[in-house]
């Protein structure tokens, strides 16, 4: 794949959502979070604390299931 720029995409995420279930209440922590990433591009995720970055960090490398979306690794 390649990006608009003519890039060749290494990760992308597409319109990606997490929610946590607690005990009073379901908390959206990512709500359809879309992300292109082309070899040799450095990517910065910012947000305030409890935003999520390290939730869709998780998601990209794998280590955890989005609720709904894709992660793509060189288009596979």
């Amino acid at each position: 794949m390649n990006d608009a720029a003519g890039g060749c995409l290494v990760l992308e995420g597409r319109n990606i959502r997490k929610s946590y279930t607690l005990p009073r209440s379901v908390v959206h922590v990512i709500r359809d979070a879309s992300i292109s990433v082309a070899r040799g591009e450095a990517v910065v995720v910012l947000g305030k604390s409890g935003a999520g970055k390290s939730t869709l960090l998780h998601i990209l490398g794998g280590l955890e299931e989005p609720d709904q979306g894709e992660v793509l690794v060189n288009g596979l």
